[in-house]
């Protein structure tokens, strides 16, 4: 859902293009912006610290800035913040350069009405807010798996990870150790029907089954225990 007002921070020296660039996102009503301008280089650093804007807009010719250079540091000081870079000179390795960088969009002066420049505004914030979201969901999956591994490794229950079809044994817990007296080379791709007794290979895998539908039923069996034969 797109928001109604994106604050815009355009770090731009040039009077002409910050007034074309106003008089542009000016005419934009759903959304609006409320635009601030730095006219150079420092005091855009300082504002993005204190103020934290939805967006920058950034001039790669500064009089303390040129160049990749002024991309690159924003980013690495607030990787969050989208920018778009808004330059005069129509390079096509400036271009890559810029997007490889982190830059959301780069677009030319002179090259863009109102409709153009609110849209890439609008689509650099929507692409950076997803890109953001897609990362925090990457890192709470890899948190909940490190913890679910901690959870399978410390349960003081001896306990077996394998494949459902196959039955092959892919990874056992510290209890299993502890309790059989396996190493895990005796298990580790090995069925999981050979830890019980021949007798129960039938229950074994109908309670696989069970459990694969959701079915809960009380089952006991007898493990077997290392013995040097093993």
């Amino acid at each position: 859902m797109f928001k109604d007002t994106f604050s815009v921070l355009l770090i731009e020296d040039s009077n002409a293009d910050y007034r074309l660039i106003q008089e542009y996102l000016g005419e934009s009503q759903s959304p609006s912006f409320q635009i601030s301008r730095s006219t150079d280089f420092s005091a855009g650093l300082s504002f993005i610290t204190n103020e934290s804007p939805d967006l920058v807009m950034l001039d790669l010719s500064l009089p303390d800035r040129t160049g990749l250079e002024a991309l690159s540091e924003i980013k690495r000081k607030f990787p969050q913040i989208p920018v778009i870079i808004c330059s005069g000179a129509e390079d096509k390795d400036i271009t890559v350069n810029a997007l490889q960088i982190g830059a959301q969009d780069y677009v030319y002066k002179g090259k863009f009405d109102s409709y153009s420049l609110s849209r890439s505004l609008v689509f650099a914030y929507e692409r950076n807010r997803l890109a953001l979201e897609l990362e925090k969901k990457s890192v709470f999956e890899q948190e909940s798996e490190e913890r679910y591994r901690l959870f399978f490794q410390y349960n003081p229950h001896p306990a077996f990870l394998f494949e459902h079809d196959s039955l092959e044994i892919l990874e056992i817990n510290r209890a299993v150790l502890e309790k059989y007296g396996y190493e895990e080379k005796d298990l580790i791709g090995k069925s999981i029907l050979q830890i019980f007794e021949p007798s129960d290979f039938d229950k074994v895998k109908q309670e696989i089954l069970f459990f694969q539908f959701g079915a809960n039923q009380a089952s006991s069996f007898v493990h077997k225990k290392r013995t040097e034969k093993n």
